[in-house]
């Protein structure tokens, strides 16, 4: 690795900060090298920086390095400027977007580009459009050439399975690049990649609800509702990773538009048989999240102290100021009338409940506050072991179970 940066430090600085005509070579020695040689020089740096990402030292005075920088750096370590580090990724990025007319969808330099942008996204962040590339990801995974079956395969165990011509294999080996190279993405910018995925979905639906077309919106690059619309099951994937691999406490600040974006994926005929626990396992373990299949709602805890109801048959939200701190827990009544809501900061618990009468018996009205009970948690210097829960003794019943087991019940 000393021998990469010794030799060709100072020449790859100078080759990416000349004139795109001029760049046709890979050679200090001979710079009289085919212009395809290019795309290599650039995979070289990327498996750099993806690769050793912990010793690559950044030049940050000078745009350009010197022999006074390669002295001051451990031998061991790669010295990169950040214009070199930009001029990789918006290679990269090239080789990824380019359309198939310039570039074969399944060649080798995509995937490969593909790959280095997944492994080395904590480093290409900072030069690159998150939701371009994650919507071109998603776009390379929704490929009709690789039926179903392979995609789940791939999501579930990392291979290609059975055998088939050179073109579809190709396809599913792009496929699974993108697939793994959006979770690399996901696990390394979680709340990044929800809110630029909600941020999309949003639009799209705000768009749809307005009459217009998907077909008059999807004109590439300035809409990516086509990639939206097809793209439903690899986003369920990659959402359901996050899910996986967050930890909870961080999880909390973007649970709501989790939430948001898999009541987009999955079709709400679904719900008709299966619940959300079903459908989506993980997401029912916290705390924050509970699901009625009575009403078909499902009541997200937020960090913000707000409690958001969602209608799955209609994916409409209706937002409940339920505390002044973060909610620490949430729970829907068998029936869907009664909605508890507890916050540990706040030490109260809030209970809702919707109108009765002949008027509700087909469709609980809205929810409204009825009842603040206050509900201190344990006085502890320790952390707390466990999160808050609800349970239902009864149809009218309730307990919390705070962090230190204590049980309180009230009556609805």
């Amino acid at each position: 690795s000393s021998g990469i940066n010794a030799e060709y430090g100072d020449y790859f600085s100078k080759f990416l900060n000349r004139p795109e005509k001029s760049r046709s070579s890979v050679s200090v020695e001979d710079e009289d090298q085919p212009a395809d040689s290019y795309p290599v020089s650039v995979i070289i740096l990327g498996v750099i920086v993806s690769e050793f990402p912990d010793e690559v030292e950044l030049s940050s005075v000078r745009s350009h390095v010197t022999s006074q920088d390669r002295r001051d750096v451990i031998r061991s370590s790669f010295l990169l400027t950040h214009d070199m580090l930009r001029g990789v990724a918006a290679h990269l990025i090239s080789q990824l977007i380019k359309p198939p007319s310039q570039l074969p969808l399944h060649s080798p330099v995509r995937r490969a580009s593909v790959d280095l942008i997944g492994r080395g996204f904590g480093v290409w962040c900072e030069f690159v459009n998150l939701t371009a590339v994650l919507m071109t990801l998603l776009e390379l995974q929704t490929d009709p050439l690789v039926p179903i079956e392979i995609k789940k395969a791939i999501a579930q165990s990392g291979n290609i399975p059975g055998t088939g011509n050179k073109e579809s294999l190709a396809a599913a080996a792009t496929v699974r690049a993108a697939y793994q190279a959006s979770i690399l993405i996901a696990n390394n910018k979680p709340q990044q990649t929800v809110t630029a995925l909600s941020k999309e979905i949003m639009t799209f639906k705000c768009d749809v609800e307005a009459g217009l077309s998907i077909q008059s919106l999807s004109v590439f690059p300035s809409s990516y509702h086509t990639v939206l619309d097809k793209g439903r099951y690899p986003i369920y994937l990659l959402v359901q990773n996050i899910i996986e691999k967050t930890k909870a406490r961080d999880l909390a600040t973007i649970i709501v538009k989790i939430v948001e974006i898999m009541l987009f994926c999955i079709d709400t005929e679904q719900f008709k048989t299966r619940t959300l626990s079903e459908l989506v396992p993980s997401l029912t373990k916290n705390v924050l999240i509970d699901y009625c299949p009575a009403t078909q709602q499902v009541a997200v805890g937020s960090a913000e102290g707000l409690v958001h109801v969602f209608d799955v048959k209609s994916t409409k939200c209706t937002p409940l100021h339920a505390h002044n701190a973060p909610t620490s827990a949430v729970s829907l009544a068998t029936n869907g009338r009664t909605l508890v809501t507890y916050s540990e900061t706040e030490g109260r618990v809030s209970i809702w409940q919707s109108s009765s009468g002949l008027l509700s018996l087909m469709s609980p009205g809205p929810l409204k506050l009825v009842r603040v009970v206050d509900a201190l948690p344990p006085l502890s210097a320790n952390l707390p072991s466990k999160s808050p829960l609800f349970k239902w003794e009864a149809a009218k019943l309730v307990s919390l179970y705070l962090s230190d087991g204590t049980k309180k019940s009230f009556a609805v």
